[in-house]
């Protein structure tokens, strides 16, 4: 075989080809024989990049190349494995790993001291221990990330709709999740909490929200810091909504400010430059200068562009119940050189202007791959970042390390890349080959690289160390799938978005009788006796307050635990969790990492029970 990395891609797609046709010619095929084989050949020509010399070799080139041929045999793995559509990683080498789950042993192994098993209990323990010759990173010179590694933290949870994502703005000011709610979930809700004025000590995140009122769900949201803005998207508008003057000072009510027309861009939302609004469509992305585009006026309350007559539908909740203005047309739109592009997710490049890193519904653009596509530049692809085995669901950056990003696929990894190469540089195995890798995000502790992930049908949140290339810890959700994963750098603290797939707008379904461990009853009654210890007297009468005197009397009492619900199709037994614990809801969780956490701050237990005919709107 020639030494040209050109040719040797050329002998392997045909060696590809003959594989898949073997197959498509056989009269009983084997498919996960045949998965194993182009996974292997996959896996051959991605070590063909890795090992071609820069200096000699067009590296953007060969990815092209390359990325055809990688699309190809992915697209055919996935035609023939329809009962399980989990490509196995075939982008990882002995250089650029493929990380695993660390396996189970007792959390307990790296606590500090004995009252941080008092919050920890919401923390699976290790599936083993890690092995001896892997250290962790922190130590006693990073104190806050070694209080992160140990998980010491504070959870606190908000009921909320159906999440879609959840963002935060650039200064760290505010998060937003958008929502689906309403009758049957038909309304676009948006929930936000000012960050610099949320309440780090209270059992419920208080979280603001209201409706958007589009025509349906908002599928994307963006945030601008210096605007104090928050923008949803449907499939038509884009709306923005301030949720506090310029100087910061809060609005009692979001103040509507802006409506887009977007018909002919329906993908995801960012902002360049502090004042262009950007979202991609099919092909082509559309803009909008916020510093002259029309507004609703002071009050909020003129219309934008066109009129739209008032919605007659029986699904709307209230009577006019979508905004009538039809909204400002693009002032500009930028085309891509690729015609057959459909942005389903992007990031900034952190290093590069005007670009945007793209993930793309593969069935539209043809395309597992993430692209950096350069707006300011034509639209051309500048670079490939190779090695999906599904489509791109999430993008993370930090700004602590500009020349990395992190992809969540659904394929069931996330995939750390340097912007300089075009295959990752560590594979992690999130999903554990059953579920998507569904939420992701970058956190840089004391300088420290560290990655959360989280998967729609694991009903966890993973800890990972980068440097020492190992799970740390997974958190609890509550029997709840993470759709959204938020970190704030300013207040050390992880946001959680999360589905409840045993609820919908009739109620609870599929619950049984819970089956509380005895340990976990020895430990809420050292719990009880810990926080009567050590609560405040005026605290308690407001906890008093805020709960209804029966569901306290249903926590309390042991004859009353068994009409505690559990999921039949939990992911986790009772027994999983050292803190026992369903949230029943659709679920904003909040952990908040602090060196001394107040070890009573837990998410109260769900409403869910077995028999439940209650109605939910």
């Amino acid at each position: 075989m020639s030494a040209n990395p050109h040719s040797q891609v050329q002998q392997i797609e045909k060696t590809l080809d003959e594989c898949t046709k073997r197959s498509e010619d056989a009269e009983e095929m084997d498919s996960v024989d045949v998965t194993k084989e182009v996974v292997r050949i996959l896996s051959d020509i991605c070590n063909i990049v890795r090992d071609a010399p820069p200096d000699a070799v067009d590296i953007a080139a060969l990815s092209c190349e390359v990325d055809a041929i990688l699309n190809k045999g992915v697209k055919y793995v996935h035609s023939i494995t329809d009962e399980n559509p989990f490509v196995d990683s075939f982008a990882h080498s002995d250089a650029s790993p493929e990380v695993l789950a660390a396996p189970k042993d007792h959390i307990e192994t790296i606590l500090g001291h004995d009252n941080l098993k008092r919050f920890l209990q919401i923390i699976a323990p290790f599936e083993r221990a890690l092995p001896s010759d892997c250290i962790i990173t922190p130590t006693q010179s990073t104190p806050t990330a070694t209080f992160i590694y140990q998980a010491r933290c504070e959870i606190t949870t908000d009921p909320i709709g159906v999440p879609l994502r959840a963002r935060i703005s650039s200064g760290g000011s505010c998060l937003a999740v958008n929502t689906a709610g309403g009758w049957k979930y038909r309304d676009a809700i948006l929930n936000y909490l000012p960050l610099d004025n949320a309440s780090e000590n209270s059992k419920s995140l208080k979280a603001r929200w209201f409706n958007a009122r589009l025509n349906k769900p908002a599928p994307f949201i963006a945030l601008n810091e210096s605007r104090k803005l928050l923008f949803a998207a449907d499939d038509e508008r884009i709306k923005s909504f301030a949720w506090a003057t310029p100087n910061g000072d809060l609005h009692e009510v979001a103040l509507p400010v802006h409506t887009m027309n977007s018909k002919l861009f329906q993908g995801p939302l960012a902002i360049l430059q502090n004042r262009h609004l950007i979202r991609a469509g099919k092909g082509s992305v559309g803009c909008w200068n916020l510093d002259s585009v029309e507004t609703h006026g002071s009050t909020g309350d003129d219309i934008v562009g066109k009129y739209l007559e008032p919605c007659n539908d029986d699904c709307c909740e209230e009577e006019n119940s979508t905004e009538p203005s039809g909204g400002s047309k693009p002032s500009g739109q930028v085309k891509f050189a690729d015609p057959t592009l459909s942005p389903t997710v992007w990031q900034a490049h952190p290093t590069a202007a005007g670009s945007m890193i793209c993930g793309f519904d593969w069935e539209q653009s043809h395309s597992f791959s993430c692209y950096v596509v350069d707006l300011w530049h034509g639209g051309s692809i500048v670079s490939r970042f190779l090695g999906h085995g599904d489509g791109v669901l999430e993008i993370s950056t930090n700004s602590a390390d500009p020349q990395v990003f992190v992809t969540g696929c659904s394929d069931g990894y996330a995939r750390l890349y340097d912007v300089r190469q075009p295959l990752p540089t560590m594979t992690f195995n999130a999903g554990r080959s059953d579920s998507e890798c569904s939420a992701v995000t970058l956190a840089y502790p004391d300088g420290i690289p560290t990655l959360f992930t989280g998967s729609r049908s694991q009903q966890e949140v993973r800890l990972w160390d980068i440097r020492a290339q190992s799970t740390v810890y997974e958190l609890s959700t509550g029997n709840t799938n993470v759709a959204s994963l938020v970190w704030d750098d300013g207040h050390n603290t992880l946001y959680a978005a999360t589905e409840c797939d045993y609820i919908d707008h009739i109620g609870h379904h599929d619950y049984r009788r819970a089956k509380e461990p005895k340990f976990t009853k020895e430990r809420r009654e050292q719990d009880r006796q810990f926080r009567d210890e050590f609560t405040v007297e005026d605290e308690n009468k407001d906890d008093e307050d805020d709960y209804d005197s029966d569901d306290e009397n249903d926590y309390d009492s042991d004859d009353d635990d068994e009409e505690r619900g559990w999921p039949k199709r939990a992911f986790r037994g009772e027994e999983y969790y050292g803190y026992l614990y369903d949230a029943g809801d659709h679920m904003l969780i909040r952990y908040k990492f602090k060196e001394e956490p107040d070890t009573a701050i837990l998410p109260e237990y769900g409403n869910a029970s077995v028999c439940d005919d209650r109605g939910y709107w």
